[in-house]
């Protein structure tokens, strides 16, 4: 997803709704 997404952010990202879209998009 965005930059900000590292180490346990992304942890934390995963657990909003609207970051797993930011997430898929990484992918």
């Amino acid at each position: 997803g965005i930059a900000p997404e590292s180490g346990s952010q992304r942890q934390n990202i995963q657990s909003l709704p609207t970051a797993s879209k930011f997430c898929s998009s990484d992918l």
